[in-house]
């Protein structure tokens, strides 16, 4: 089980045609039902919500250089608008001097252009990967998701409106 009943999940869809999906709960029952399997990022990085005007829409990850170019070949062959490469010094959000490397990946789940991000260590984030080893690398990744993203965003005095 991930967490609580009580706790609401939104996933990011990568492989559907809905933007995003919310639960209730999510456990281990659901996850099968995905044939997925619980998982993190695949670079060790703590995320930053993504945030447009007071409004929690999404989380950032720190992008090294050396998973650029996988990560950018992923973002370009799942041509969704919930994945997007940032580049730092071209961000009107992102403060270089913040970060050691030049770009940022971000997942959305609605289309409001980011405006600030919350820093934070958070651990609530976590990625559902597809056990179906017949499908390309690239649709492995099958979703990409945050724990109880109300509270979340109250502990951050953000609004969550979905």
């Amino acid at each position: 089980m991930l967490g609580n009943e009580d706790m609401k999940y939104i996933i990011v869809l990568l492989n559907g045609t809905a933007p995003y999906v919310s639960y209730q709960s999510l456990n281990d029952k659901e996850i099968k039902s995905l044939n997925c399997v619980f998982g993190y990022c695949s670079w060790v990085v703590q995320p930053e919500l993504l945030v447009s005007n007071n409004i929690l829409i999404g989380l950032s990850y720190v992008l090294p250089n050396e998973h650029f170019d996988w990560v950018s070949e992923w973002v370009n062959y799942k041509d969704s608008y919930n994945l997007r490469i940032v580049e730092i010094e071209r961000s009107a959000y992102y403060k270089a001097e913040d970060y050691s490397c030049q770009y940022i990946f971000e997942v959305r789940w609605n289309n409001l252009e980011p405006t600030a991000t919350e820093s934070c260590a958070i651990t609530e984030d976590f990625w559902l990967i597809s056990k179906d080893e017949t499908k390309h690398p690239f649709d492995q990744i099958f979703a990409i998701g945050l724990t109880d993203p109300q509270t979340m965003a109250d502990d951050y005095g953000l609004n969550w409106a979905f």
